[in-house]
C-alpha cells in the first residue's frame, strides 16, 4: 500500500464518528467529494473549508482543503494550507502525488519539501533504561515511587498493576482489575499526602481482553493500596467515557481526564467525581500536568493542541497561537518551566518540549523535538518523574492486535521504558 493510500485510509477511523458533530462534517466532506466529481471546484473548496471548521487538524480534510484552493487558483491558500498540515503530519505521501502538479513548479514548493524532510530527520536524546520482553503485556502508565525506588505500570489488555523494582528485575503482579470486575489499566499516580495510595484510571478498551459491546463506556477512578492491592475505593461517572490520564495536587486533589466526552473530573472535597473543566474545543483529552506553582493546570486535547486552565479563574486558553504543533500529545509533563509532551499522533512521532513564560504560555520559538522518526520510540504513552529526568514508555503496542483484536504474540515487540534528561529546550 502506497503512503498516499494509507492517508486516505484514515478516513474510515478517523472521519467516522458516533456523535452528531462529527456526522456533520462527514456529511460536508462528502457532499464535497461530490461537487469535486461534477466538476463544481468551488463548492469542493467551501467543503473544505466548512468541514476544517468543524473538526480542525485532520490530515484528509487538510490535504483536500489545500487541493480545493489550488483548483480555484488560490496557491498561497493552498501552500498555507500544507504548511499547516506539516506541522504534525509531515508525510512525504503529501508531496509524493500528481494532484499537487500545479504548485510543484512554484519556488514555495521547495520550501515545503524541505520543512518535510526536516521533520523526518532523525533525532535521539533518550535512552532506554529498562526492557520488557514479555508478550501480551501492554503497558499504557508508569509512576515512580520516591520512598521506595519501586516503580508501577499498568496494563491495557488485562487490566494487571504491576510493581518493578530497578534491583530486582521483575515485575510482580499488585493487582488484577479485570478479576476486580475493572477494565483495562490506564493513568496512575501516586498520591503526594498519604503515600499508601495509588490512583489508577481504568476504561473498557477494544483491547480488553474481555471487551464487549454491552459494557462498552464503562469507567471509573480507583483508589488502591500499594501494600497490598486491595481496592479501597471506586468513582464512576456514570455514563459513557473513557477515563485516561490524572494527575495529583500537592494537597491530594486528583484531576482526570475523559477523553470520550472531553472534560476533566476532579473528586472534591465530600469525595465526590464532578466535573471540574470543560470546553467547546476539546475533542479528546488525555495527559494533563500542574504547573511548579500549581497556578495553571494544562491538558492535552489529541485534535487541537494543549491548554492551560488558570485554576483561580477558570480561564482555558490554548497555549500558543499554532497550537497545531502539539497535538497529538498523550502524556504530558511540566518541570522548570518547560513542557514535554509525548506525541504519538503525529507523523512522525515524536517527543516535543518547549518553554512556557511567567503567564503559562509557550515561547514558540523554543519549540523543540529531542527524540524524533526514531524506530524505537514508535508509540510514547504516559510518563513519570524520577527527580529531574522523565521516563516514559516508548513503545506500547497499539499497533500489535489483529482484526479481531487479540494481541500478534508471534510479533510483540520487547517493550522498553526511555528517560529524558532536562534540558531547556532550544530552536
Amino acid at each position: 500500500m502506497t503512503q498516499l493510500l494509507k492517508l486516505f485510509t484514515l478516513i474510515t477511523f478517523l472521519l467516522l464518528s458516533v456523535n452528531l458533530s462529527a456526522q456533520s462534517y462527514v456529511e460536508i466532506y462528502n457532499e464535497g467529494q461530490e461537487a469535486l466529481k461534477k466538476g463544481d471546484v468551488q463548492t469542493f473548496r467551501e467543503s473544505m473549508e466548512r468541514a476544517n471548521k468543524l473538526r480542525p487538524n485532520h490530515p484528509v480534510i487538510m490535504y483536500n482543503l489545500a487541493k480545493g484552493h489550488m483548483l480555484n487558483n488560490e496557491n498561497r491558500q493552498a501552500f498555507q494550507a500544507l504548511a499547516v498540515l506539516i506541522h504534525f503530519y509531515a508525510s512525504p505521501a503529501i508531496l509524493d502525488t500528481l494532484e499537487f502538479s500545479v504548485l510543484k513548479k512554484l519556488p514555495e514548493w521547495e520550501q515545503l519539501t524541505k520543512a518535510v524532510s526536516e521533520k523526518q530527520r532523525t533525532t535521539t536524546t533518550s535512552e532506554v533504561v529498562f526492557e520488557f520482553d514479555k508478550p501480551g503485556f501492554h503497558p499504557e502508565g508508569i509512576t515512580y515511587d520516591g520512598e521506595t525506588g519501586d516503580f508501577y505500570l499498568t496494563d491495557i489488555r488485562e487490566g494487571w498493576i504491576y510493581k518493578f523494582n530497578p534491583n530486582r528485575q521483575e515485575l510482580e503482579l499488585l493487582v488484577d482489575l479485570k478479576e476486580s470486575g475493572f477494565w483495562s489499566a490506564l493513568g496512575v499516580a501516586i498520591d503526594p499526602v498519604d503515600s499508601d495510595v495509588l490512583w489508577v484510571t481504568t476504561s473498557v478498551m477494544p483491547q480488553f481482553s474481555d471487551y464487549h459491546e454491552e459494557i462498552d463506556g464503562k469507567s471509573a477512578v480507583l483508589k488502591i493500596s500499594k501494600k497490598n492491592g486491595r481496592i479501597i475505593n471506586s468513582y464512576e461517572p456514570g455514563s459513557e467515557r473513557i477515563l485516561g490520564d490524572l494527575t495529583i495536587t500537592k494537597d491530594g486533589s486528583v484531576y482526570i481526564t475523559d477523553s470520550r466526552n472531553p472534560v476533566v473530573f476532579t473528586i472534591d472535597s465530600n469525595d465526590v467525581l464532578k466535573v471540574a473543566f470543560q470546553h467547546e474545543e476539546w475533542w479528546n483529552l488525555q495527559g494533563l500536568a500542574f504547573s511548579d506553582d500549581e497556578k495553571y493546570l494544562y491538558l492535552s486535547d489529541y485534535i487541537t493542541g494543549v491548554y492551560s486552565i488558570e485554576i483561580s479563574s477558570g480561564t482555558i486558553q490554548p497555549i500558543m497561537e499554532e497550537n497545531e504543533w502539539l497535538r497529538g500529545g498523550d502524556g504530558i509533563y511540566l518541570k522548570g518551566g518547560i513542557l514535554t509532551v509525548l506525541q504519538n499522533g503525529t507523523t512522525p512521532k515524536r517527543v516535543a518540549q518547549i518553554q512556557l513564560d511567567d503567564k503559562g504560555k509557550a515561547i514558540a520559538e523554543t519549540l523543540a523535538f529531542p527524540d524524533q522518526a526514531r524506530e524505537d520510540i514508535n508509540e510514547p504513552t504516559l510518563g513519570t518523574w524520577v527527580n529531574n529526568d522523565l521516563y516514559y514508555i516508548g513503545n506500547s503496542p497499539w499497533g500489535y492486535y489483529g482484526e479481531d483484536r487479540s494481541p500478534v504474540l508471534d510479533k510483540w515487540p520487547k517493550l522498553k521504558i526511555f528517560k529524558l534528561k532536562t534540558h531547556p529546550a532550544s530552536p
